[in-house]
């Protein structure tokens, strides 16, 4: 029997192997000319915007049931949102919802502007998400209707200045497992970083099934490194029958599990 490297190596061999042929696959290649570029950005939106314009034409995001968006639909969204916003630099904003197409857009849109966004997990208690606007300094949501920071469409905001690199991008808070939710404060420097992992990953086709809340790190990391290497990503609600059926639709060579999850589909595999 093949040891655990042996396997991972034999299976990035085959995935290598069959992007060669297979058209979905081959459609997200990737290539080194394309991360080379990429990487000259000088920081985290100067990445996103490079990658949006070498991969316009590519499936980006999508949906179970609805449309999909290419790179190029994505990065009209984001700009148009961006013009939309009535938020200063340095201002934060929540970001309510579990993570679908608009809540991309918006965290996007928030990361143009220089706000700094603040994700509010689903399931939080009244107290918890009190707790968390106080805290944070939020005075407005985006994802809720009437408490969205919008007017009409302003003009296109210029080319988005370089943020110092102490400056916030985000504040992540934790679960409230220990009590109140602690407020993570990373910075562009810190996301800029993070980011530029995803050049360190084999050069393979990323079709990845989301089905992580955004509100956390580890489903938003998974979802923008799968962007800057040119891939698709589905987001799917969290629902064990919901994720069987787009695991059946997408066929992902990339997902993130949490150890409940990998339990439950070993024993359903196990059972078939």
């Amino acid at each position: 029997m093949l040891s655990r490297p042996l396997r991972y190596r034999w299976t990035l061999l085959r995935l290598w192997w069959q992007s060669l042929w297979d058209a979905q696959l081959r459609q997200h290649r990737v290539r080194s000319q394309d991360l080379r570029w990429i990487a000259q950005a000088t920081h985290p939106w100067q990445l996103f915007a490079r990658c949006w314009q070498r991969y316009a034409s590519r499936p980006c995001l999508s949906e179970p049931g609805g449309p999909g968006l290419t790179y190029g639909e994505l990065w009209e969204r984001v700009e148009l949102r961006a013009r939309q916003l009535t938020v200063a630099p340095g201002e934060p904003v929540a970001l309510s919802g579990h993570g679908d197409v608009a809540w991309v857009v918006n965290d996007l849109a928030l990361l143009r502007r220089g706000a700094i966004s603040v994700p509010l997990a689903p399931g939080l208690s009244r107290e918890e998400r009190q707790h968390i606007l106080a805290e944070s300094g939020v005075q407005s949501i985006l994802g809720e209707p009437g408490g969205e920071p919008l007017g009409p469409p302003g003009d296109e905001p210029g080319p988005a200045a370089a943020p110092l690199p102490e400056s916030l991008f985000s504040v992540v808070y934790t679960t409230g497992s220990t009590g109140h939710p602690k407020g993570v404060m990373l910075t562009h420097q810190r996301w800029d970083l993070t980011l530029r992992d995803a050049f360190q990953f084999p050069r393979l086709p990323r079709l990845s099934l989301n089905y992580l809340p955004l509100a956390h790190m580890a489903g938003r990391i998974n979802l923008y490194l799968t962007m800057l290497l040119g891939g698709v990503t589905t987001l799917v609600r969290p629902g064990e029958e919901d994720l069987i059926a787009a695991m059946a639709a997408c066929e992902p060579t990339n997902m993130v599990l949490v150890p409940r999850l990998s339990g439950w589909l070993l024993g359903r595999f196990q059972r078939a």
